[in-house]
Formats: structure tokens, C-alpha cells, sequence
């Protein structure tokens, strides 16, 4: 019984890998993107603590899941993406050489900015936390944890370079 159940399960997993994988081709572009939304979004399946009782709820729930992450991932791709072309445009070149010096510059910054933002934005940059993560350690509500994150990152680009990021 339990092994057939087992069966069960896995083959459930299996055709909501291709069905996911189907739907996130026409979301993200990169076969990697896909691969990370789908194990993340299984992972946050699991997490989640859903009472799951039909493949149906299941079926709801992980697309529901994954469309949101893929949308997360576009959205850093988007903000990555300009940081990078305003780079590209001040003529800023940065090597392997030079990741260091940008480390310990952003880490100065840090230090310059009030304790509640650089709390959150090392748990969020350096940590890689999620917002409700970041909530429920540090015991504030979510919406919170988002407000002090972008103020926190507006104070850095102003202290890092003022001109770049104005």
C-alpha cells in the first residue's frame, strides 16, 4: 500500500514537472530559470504546509506558486538588468579583480545606513531570505520588511555612487 502510494506521488510530481515546465517556456526564456522555479517552487510547496487532498488542489496550488516566482525572477532580471546598462553606459568595468573592492565598498555603505534597513538587506542580499522569512525572524510584519528593504537600498545607491544610481 504505502509503495503504491509512493508510485503515486512521484508520478503525480512527474507530470506536474512537464505540465510546469511546459508553462514556464512561455514566462522565463532560460532552461536554468525554468529548473530553479520549479525546485523552488516544490520547495515552497512542501514548506507551505498545505492541506492537499486531490491532485487537483495540488495542481492549483503549484502553478499558482510557480507563476509567482517566474514573475519574482523577471522582476530581478528587469531591475539587474538596468543596474547594468547604467553601468555599460558610465563606462564602469568590473573584474574579477575588482569584486572584492566592490564587496568591502557596499559593506562600508552598510554600515552607514540606520541598523533596521541593514538588518533586513543583509538578510534579503547576503543571506538570500525571502521577505516573509525576513518577517517572521525578525518578528515584523512583511509589508514592513519590503519598505525598509527599497528604503535601505535607495540610501545605499545615494552613499555608493550619487551620480550612477541618481
Amino acid at each position: 500500500m504505502e509503495n503504491r502510494l509512493e508510485d503515486d506521488t512521484r508520478t503525480l510530481l512527474e507530470d506536474l514537472r512537464r505540465e510546469l515546465t511546459l508553462y514556464l517556456r512561455r514566462l522565463l526564456k532560460r532552461e536554468d530559470d525554468i529548473e530553479d522555479v520549479i525546485q523552488i517552487s516544490f520547495i515552497k510547496l512542501y514548506k507551505s504546509g498545505y492541506n492537499l487532498d486531490s491532485q487537483h488542489q495540488i495542481r492549483k496550488v503549484i502553478f499558482t506558486i510557480a507563476k509567482n516566482t517566474a514573475l519574482d525572477r523577471i522582476r530581478w532580471y528587469k531591475n539587474n538588468y538596468k543596474l547594468y546598462e547604467k553601468l555599460q553606459q558610465n563606462s564602469v568595468e568590473i573584474n574579477a579583480g575588482d569584486t572584492n573592492l566592490l564587496r568591502q565598498v557596499i559593506e562600508d555603505a552598510l554600515l552607514k545606513i540606520p541598523i533596521s534597513y541593514r538588518n533586513i538587506l543583509r538578510l534579503r542580499l547576503q543571506s538570500g531570505f525571502q521577505f516573509d522569512e525576513i518577517a517572521e525572524r525578525l518578528n515584523i510584519p512583511v509589508n514592513t520588511a519590503k519598505v525598509y528593504a527599497a528604503r535601505g537600498i535607495k540610501i545605499l545607491k545615494s552613499i555608493i555612487d550619487p551620480e550612477l544610481f541618481g
